[in-house]
């Protein structure tokens, strides 16, 4: 049998640790094709710290290119129209067709924002290379010549959070902070205690607190909420949560789960597909609930790896079983953070450290 020709769309987190370990391992494919829009991906446990000016460009890319130079892998850039899952055939937004054997989807996710804005009002965090690029481009140069800007944070996840306190360590008193976010306290019903903790936090830093504020309309000064009540704006940033691509809704033949992300198995391959895998936030495994959080995307490529392997040479698949807890470290500015693992939380310069340990540990394998 002629070996498959893999075709890896998107470079997200999964994608390139899985060419870390297909340069070590078994290669029982023809050829390794590697799609992405962008050359470079970036490592989103670093980006608050970017922000504040603790990290470098360099400290968060991951170089895709490089990567699939050193791994024998094609590098095609693009980005994704539509996948046909029966004729094994992907179609780029600049028409190019691509066939494939194998696929694997590690396309991410957007920002779940359905209000009306403009980019001058605002930015989505989600895709987080875009958001870095206008944050280089134009965003952080606004931001630091111009005094007295009202700033909203939108979303009570770990995200937003992380995103207010490292734009209040960056600019301290210059700018107004808002954090808006449509439960009772932060992370919702989640974990209270931890999201009253992540309240209190940016409460002390100064920062405005508006919880039960779900926003359904933004102009050029404000933002409207379901009862009508505004809060001044000149600048947002969405943080939202994650909302399916629309790719995968226009394409053939591809199971959904209702909100439009790709339903997988077990062995994250995608139902009634089994050439196709997906895995990182693009994807929703059945019968489980888990969060769309990058700890389970890296997770993954192990698992990911030994399944194209093995189906490649027609062994046993293995399943992916998602942790049930796992250690969450959060920044929160000036080189402190706050952690949690089985309830019990911790602060301190001592767990940005652990942070910072862990998160250039995971970068250097690309170096």
């Amino acid at each position: 049998m002629t070996p498959p020709h893999l075709v890896l769309l998107g470079g997200g987190h999964t994608h390139a640790l899985l060419l870390k370990l297909l340069s070590k391992g078994e290669r029982p494919f023809s050829k390794i094709t590697l799609v992405s829009d962008q050359a470079q991906t970036s490592y989103s446990g670093m980006v608050p710290g970017f922000i504040e000016g603790i990290y470098s460009e360099e400290d968060v890319f991951i170089d895709l290119v490089k990567l699939c130079k050193k791994t024998d892998v094609d590098f095609v850039t693009g980005r994704v129209a539509t996948v046909d899952a029966d004729k094994k055939a992907i179609e780029l937004e600049s028409k190019q067709e691509l066939r494939f054997d194998l696929l694997s989807i590690n396309t991410g996710s957007r920002t779940n924002n359905t209000l009306d804005t403009s980019d001058s009002w605002g930015i989505s965090v989600k895709p987080m290379n875009r958001f870095i690029a206008q944050w280089q481009i134009s965003i952080e140069k606004m931001l630091s010549s111009t005094k007295n800007k009202q700033l909203a944070v939108l979303g009570g996840g770990a995200a937003g959070f992380e995103i207010l306190m490292a734009l209040k360590a960056k600019f301290g008193d210059r700018h107004s902070l808002c954090w808006l976010f449509s439960g009772d306290v932060p992370l919702g019903k989640s974990n209270a205690s931890l999201g009253r903790k992540l309240a209190l936090s940016a409460e002390t830093s100064n920062i405005t607190l508006k919880n039960n504020f779900k926003a359904t309309k933004r102009t050029e000064k404000w933002i409207f909420d379901q009862s009508n009540e505004k809060i001044p704006c000149d600048f947002a940033f969405y943080c939202l949560g994650a909302a399916a691509d629309h790719w995968p809704t226009n394409s053939n033949n591809i199971n959904l789960t209702a909100n439009g992300f790709i339903s997988t198995n077990s062995y994250l391959q995608a139902k009634e597909h089994k050439h196709i895998f997906a895995v990182g936030d693009v994807a929703s495994q059945e019968n489980t609930h888990y969060p769309k959080a990058g700890v389970y995307a890296v997770r993954q490529a192990p698992i990911l790896h030994k399944n194209l392997v093995n189906i490649s040479l027609g062994k046993t698949l293995v399943a992916f079983k998602p942790q049930k807890e796992f250690l969450a470290l959060l920044s929160k500015g000036h080189k402190k953070a706050i952690g949690v693992k089985q309830n019990i939380i911790f602060e301190g310069k001592w767990v940005w450290r652990l942070k910072n340990f862990i998160d250039g540990k995971f970068m250097n394998q690309f170096k």
